[in-house]
């Protein structure tokens, strides 16, 4: 399994997430990879997680022809009881 994690241009990861999601893979046994442009990914293999800013994580799904049709806040229904707190749409 591979997981592809985001750094900025230093090549340092963009936030303590990324990070935290780097050390998690490598310790599970993943080979982790850092990228900068989403352009850097080849290859187009669903199993193969990103790691990243929105943006980047949309780019990539469309990549992979994964049609988003709900809105922001699209967790399943089934899985409202591990959520915590309560989730919904507003506005400010």
């Amino acid at each position: 399994m591979r997981a592809y994690i985001q750094v900025n241009k230093k090549g340092e990861f963009y936030n303590v997430n990324a990070f935290i999601a780097y050390e998690g893979f490598s310790s599970l046994g993943w080979e982790t990879f850092k990228f900068y442009d989403l352009t850097e990914i080849k290859g187009q293999i669903p199993e193969e997680l990103v790691v990243g800013g929105i943006g980047n994580v949309r780019k990539r799904l469309e990549i992979l022809g994964v049609v988003r049709s709900q809105g922001e806040i699209d967790y399943p229904t089934s899985l409202s009881s591990y959520f915590g707190r309560k989730i919904w749409a507003s506005t400010i």
